[in-house]
């Protein structure tokens, strides 16, 4: 029997009405290293990738700069002191053109030059006149341009709730501003001394949401945008692309999130930087018992701060502090915050559109230590808090 037209319409009302799902996308999960670093490290505080597959590699706790190379070992770049071709606090490490790098050295105030090969060669400062309030290196590129995070003098004793992102081209002293980044209002920063060389890292906003920002070799700059999530490209002549918003579901800060969180900034150390993060910055050791600023400024935290004073949120944030790196491929990788009972850090992946590409889940208890050229580094943590520098094919 031939149906009419209001069999037909009454079918398509009660048919089942398939809707693409948006943002849906492979999930990769690293299973197994294809090489790994015998001798232990006790910390990775930066890392790059060199053209022929060695590694510079830092380690903060024990003062070191190692060149890696997975078949024949470390080697040490460099050494501890003040004059010539010497560090005093080895931090992040910088790409600059070719396989030069710069190795950020506050203890020094002080950037020191590696040239290939891993030799150690001169230092460079950044003028005080030309930093005055930044609050964050966020990275520097291939011809040598900073990327910093900025308070306005005006907004600094107010604790705004924005900052700027500026380049610096160290060289001319010229500096661009290229957007305003989200941050948490009146945030006040620190750490004290807990004595038997450990520190608790002190802040009146835990958990509070900000936006983060990474740096590629090319000048291009990545905002991640906490207030939607969403990814913003910054090319080298300013122009903007921002792509769509990405689906995620809150994670509600409970009591045990919040100790959670407490513990976690309990962390070994005998020293922080005072004053301005680049210029004259000394490390000093820490009195028992006191609190000071760790974002570039001396002002001192409230008295009597404890955890009374902290403002926490409903919800966690999205993604961490400095949760955003460009792989050499031009992708932006972006940490996702976790409950803390899951272990297991998560990844999303962004192409130069913005747009979601893909999801990347680490073995349990690992952490990224950086992105090379179809490889991820990654440090397996043991029992005894020793890190294990491993390398994972993509």
């Amino acid at each position: 029997m031939t149906p009419t037209l209001r069999q037909l319409a009454l079918s398509l009302l009660l048919a089942p009405v398939t809707i693409p799902r948006a943002q849906e996308v492979s999930t990769v999960r690293l299973s197994r290293p294809d090489a790994e670093l015998p001798d232990p490290l006790s910390s990775v505080s930066g890392l790059r990738e060199l053209s022929d597959g060695t590694l510079l590699v830092t380690d903060g706790r024990e003062r070191r700069v190692l060149l890696v190379d997975f078949r024949t070992g470390a080697t040490l770049v460099g050494r501890e002191g003040a004059g010539p071709g010497e560090f005093a606090i080895p931090r992040r490490l910088f790409a600059l053109g070719g396989d030069t790098t710069a190795l950020h050295d506050p203890g020094n105030g002080r950037y020191l030059l590696i040239l290939p090969g891993g030799v150690a060669a001169g230092t460079f400062t950044l003028s005080d006149s030309l930093v005055r309030g930044v609050t964050a290196i966020r990275g520097v590129d291939a011809m040598g341009r900073f990327y910093l995070q900025i308070r306005a003098a005006a907004d600094f004793a107010a604790g705004a709730a924005s900052e700027w992102l500026a380049r610096l081209h160290r060289r001319t002293g010229v500096l661009d501003t290229l957007a305003t980044l989200q941050v948490p209002a009146g945030r006040e920063e620190g750490s004290m001394s807990l004595g038997n060389g450990m520190l608790r890292r002190l802040t009146n906003r835990p958990l509070a949401a900000e936006d983060v920002v990474a740096v590629g070799a090319d000048g291009r700059v990545a905002v991640v945008r906490v207030s939607d999530y969403h990814v913003e490209w910054i090319d080298p002549t300013g122009r903007k692309l921002s792509g769509p918003p990405v689906r995620f579901e809150p994670i509600r800060v409970t009591p045990a999130e919040r100790r959670a969180f407490m513990d976690a900034q309990v962390v070994p150390g005998q020293i922080i930087t005072r004053g301005n993060p680049d210029a004259g910055a000394r490390a000093l050791p820490r009195p028992p018992g006191r609190a000071g600023s760790a974002r570039g400024s001396e002002r001192p935290l409230p008295p009597g701060f404890d955890e009374a004073s902290m403002l926490w949120p409903a919800n966690k944030p999205p993604f961490p502090p400095n949760a955003a790196s460009i792989a050499p491929d031009g992708r932006l990788w972006v940490l996702r915050e976790n409950a803390h009972t899951d272990s297991t850090a998560r990844y999303d992946v962004f192409d130069a559109q913005g747009r979601l590409a893909m999801r990347v889940e680490l073995p349990r208890r690992t952490r990224l230590a950086g992105l090379g050229r179809g490889v991820v580094y990654l440090t397996r943590i043991d029992d005894d808090d020793l890190h294990f520098l491993q390398r994972y094919r993509l």
